[in-house]
């Protein structure tokens, strides 16, 4: 299959996470970003971790390497809260959530929702 079935509109290429990222190295395209990737992961993983605003102490280290892939750690000294870095995005009318019942209930939670269950609950 060689019919392209969608491209995003250049504005939100240029304002996704990864162009910002191959802008912010100074870097010409996706291939090249890729590339760096593999050559620097410590420092990648830092950057996405600066570049994404994570909420948190990233810890002194990003990517530690190990002979086997799968017992990598990644960012070992890392203080997070998750559910503040879920919750702290700019959305408010989007789906958060959407949950379906074993009946074929459906039900979806905004963004504004689900910040206002956790205030709630922080409060509690």
């Amino acid at each position: 299959m060689s019919e392209q079935l969608w491209q995003p509109e250049a504005k939100v290429i240029a304002d996704s996470s990864v162009s910002k990222l191959i802008s912010a190295l100074n870097l010409k395209d996706y291939d090249s970003l890729h590339q760096w990737s593999i050559n620097n992961l410590d420092e990648f993983w830092s950057k996405v971790w600066q570049l994404t605003d994570i909420k948190g102490e990233m810890g002194d280290t990003a990517y530690l390497e190990t002979n086997d892939f799968l017992k990598t750690n990644f960012f070992p000294n890392a203080n997070l809260n998750v559910a503040e870095n879920l919750i702290s995005n700019k959305l408010n009318d989007e789906v958060a959530i959407t949950s379906v019942l074993e009946n074929g209930t459906k039900v979806e939670i905004s963004w504004a929702q689900l910040r206002a269950e956790e205030i709630g609950r922080a409060h509690v």
